[in-house]
């Protein structure tokens, strides 16, 4: 049998690891749901639910799918994390891969929906989009071990252009936004210090001679927008490829805490390699006791399997046509007619747009939340993750997704806190001492008995260099801009 054409161990790898990364989304929400969008979270779930079913005038699950129109407790959107785990248990185990696939997509859609500004990143919607198609790229049978079923070649060109996709529009959209930064090849002498959430790699890149981080750019431009074409041509190129865009995620995990956005990625990149590849590379030494492929394969040919591929080919068929029209409407306005019938999917979050830092953040502001009892002394609320003491090294944190912590990046970019309106929240339960939400900081300054004054500090924040570090211990050198939030008591 040809190797070179079949991909039996790449769908192994692929499916086994989409388990994983399942469990690592579940298990990050797990550990912060309540905080977020519980009943004393940030921004309740109950109450956006409540308001989108006096919008609606009743539960519309096609509008906004999610589980969570039945059962909105704290207790149900922990339990569903958890369930959510042990399902990824279940695929990565390869039993009933493709059935566990289904329930793992349709729980985190819910999830994402009622996670609303903590739960819109695009790892998220990747994750569905990926997992969406992975369903369907998964065996319909027992085990996932199986050589009765090859992957439908028409999920695999699907999977290949969604990585495509991704990459090319992440190269697209710094070029076309017109920064300058992008332009220039001198973005990157900003980027490590800027990003969400820095980590010490970011600190010592930041450290290292100008045309450096030009030629970073420069190499990251080709790998995002020439490399991917690479993936539909022959054999050889399309595994270098392949390599290429690895060594791009596996960079950007090393300089920055992006969730499982790379692990993605890499993801998809195992389906560019063949079993003659993955055979001589790895799987004879270490995954042999996943069955080795037999020299003669016999194909089942049932009516189950008749349905499936044409089921494939529908659902390749929307998903292809879903990117065109997400394409088409960054330029111009779709038919009436045509809009309304994409609108159906949209909820669905199986076609989506990717591209980070279209435009470039050349100054890092930072918000310090600082609580008080007599106006006077003020007490300072630490995030575990994102820079804040100016003495403490940026942290390793993905694939773990700090959601506040991002998004504390997003609410910097704005003026102030009216123009976030989930900030707001977030002091109001910080003066109520609400456990939940004290519990996403790395430290309870008033150890459980809250403030009766809370205020928010906009500083500029950047990487110290080596010698300043030596002599301070400092990794970072701030100064301050001014409020970010005034002065605020429980009763205003």
């Amino acid at each position: 049998m040809d190797l070179t054409n079949t991909y039996f161990i790449a769908r192994r790898f692929f499916i086994r690891f989409i388990g994983v990364i399942y469990f690592i989304a579940f298990a990050s929400a797990w550990v912060q749901i309540e905080g977020l969008v519980g009943s004393k979270g940030i921004l309740p779930a109950q109450e956006y639910l409540a308001a989108a079913r006096d919008f609606y005038g009743w539960p519309n699950f096609f509008a906004l799918p999610t589980i969570f129109w039945i059962n909105c407790s704290d207790f149900f959107m922990v339990a569903v994390c958890f369930f959510g785990m042990m399902v990824a248990g279940q695929v990565v185990a390869g039993v009933y891969p493709a059935i566990g696939l289904a329930i793992m997509w349709m729980l985190y859609l819910s999830i994402v929906h009622v996670g609303q500004a903590f739960m819109s990143f695009q790892w998220d919607t990747l994750l569905l989009e990926v997992g969406f198609l992975s369903i369907f790229l998964s065996p319909w049978d027992q085990k996932l071990n199986t050589f009765d079923e090859p992957p439908p070649r028409w999920v695999m060109f699907a999977m290949k252009l969604l990585l495509m996709k991704v990459m090319f529009q992440s190269g697209l959209v710094k070029v076309l936004s017109g920064d300058e930064n992008w332009l220039d090849l001198t973005a990157l002498s900003y980027h490590y210090y800027t990003q969400p959430l820095p980590n010490l790699t970011a600190w010592h890149l930041y450290q290292q001679p100008f045309f450096v981080h030009e030629m970073s750019c420069l190499i990251m431009f080709i790998v995002e927008l020439v490399v991917p074409f690479g993936m539909f041509l022959q054999r050889d190129i399309r595994l270098w490829s392949c390599s290429m865009i690895m060594l791009l995620q596996a960079a950007e995990m090393l300089t920055g805490n992006y969730g499982f956005y790379n692990l993605l990625i890499f993801a998809m990149c195992f389906l560019l390699m063949d079993d003659k590849h993955f055979r001589r590379k790895i799987y004879d030494k270490t995954f042999a006791s996943w069955g080795d492929i037999p020299d003669q394969v016999k194909i089942k040919d049932t009516r189950l399997s008749r349905l499936k591929d044409v089921l494939c080919q529908i659902v390749v068929g929307l998903v292809i046509s879903l990117t065109f029209l997400n394409f088409v409407s960054m330029k111009s306005t779709l038919p009436q007619s045509v809009d309304k019938i994409a609108k159906i999917f949209r909820p669905y979050l199986i076609s989506n747009s990717y591209g980070l830092f279209a435009n470039m953040t050349t100054e890092r502001t930072e918000i310090v939340i600082e609580g008080s009892n007599d106006g006077y002394e003020w007490k300072t609320y630490e995030f575990k993750y994102k820079p804040g003491n100016i003495f403490r090294a940026p942290r390793q944190v993905a694939p773990h997704q700090p959601r506040l912590d991002w998004q504390m990046w997003f609410a910097a970019l704005m003026p102030d806190y009216r123009y976030t309106p989930w900030f707001s929240n977030l002091l109001k339960r910080l003066l109520e001492g609400e456990q939940s939400v004290i519990s996403l900081f790395f430290v309870d300054p008033f150890f459980g008995d809250p403030p009766t004054y809370i205020r928010a500090k906009a500083f500029t924040y950047e990487f110290s260099n080596k010698r300043f570090r030596k002599k301070t211990d400092q990794f970072w050198i701030r100064s301050e801009k001014g409020y970010y939030a005034p002065i605020m008591q429980l009763d205003q």
